[in-house]
């Protein structure tokens, strides 16, 4: 990921440059950082993400793809590849672009590029947020997703590596299959 971190920009330069670009960017800390570009397999695997978990949701939740903007509870705003909200969705509006702040479930597909941060400073952004329960890491080499959920006590995680396995999403009461978020895929 690739950003203009020697600068500090407030969030009103973060919107005003997302006006202006067909690029997408994530707002971390005074940083706008470019968001990554995606390859075919990691297209797909998020594809499969949001399908899967559009399969699994009640009335009242709804899937989103990677087109929409999401706050952390610490201020980071950033595009994950899939993410439900169940409930009304809590936005923010600027410029007719919108914001949601209440993801229940996040799911990011894993590159070489982005996985050191996605699984360290992001999730830590990610952990801010009130009301998520549930966040996936999908890799996009191999059958590894990585299931990080919040508890009473904090956080836990566990890794599941089987397409026979299913992940338990404690925000949808619904177990997702591993395999369907590999259909497709080249692994």
């Amino acid at each position: 990921m690739h950003g203009l971190r020697h600068h500090q920009f407030d969030l009103e330069a973060y919107f005003e440059l997302e006006l202006e670009s067909a690029t997408k960017f994530e707002f971390c800390d005074g940083a706008i950082l470019a968001m990554a570009g995606g390859t075919l397999q990691h297209s797909r695997l998020a594809g499969n993400a949001y399908a899967a978990l559009r399969a699994r949701i009640g009335k009242t939740c709804e899937a989103f793809n990677s087109d929409q903007r999401v706050a952390t509870g610490d201020g980071v705003h950033t595009y994950p590849d899939a993410m439900v909200v169940c409930g009304p969705a809590q936005t923010t509006q600027h410029r007719g672009t919108e914001t949601v702040h209440n993801p229940s479930v996040i799911v990011e597909v894993l590159s070489p590029s982005t996985r050191a941060y996605d699984l360290g400073e992001k999730l830590d952004h990610y952990k801010t947020t009130p009301g998520l329960q549930d966040v996936l890491f999908v890799e996009a080499e191999s059958i590894d997703v990585l299931h990080v959920w919040r508890t009473e006590a904090g956080w836990e995680q566990r890794r599941f590596t089987s397409p026979t396995a299913s992940v338990p999403i404690r925000a949808l009461g619904r177990r997702l299959p591993v395999k369907e978020l590999y259909v497709g895929a080249q692994v």
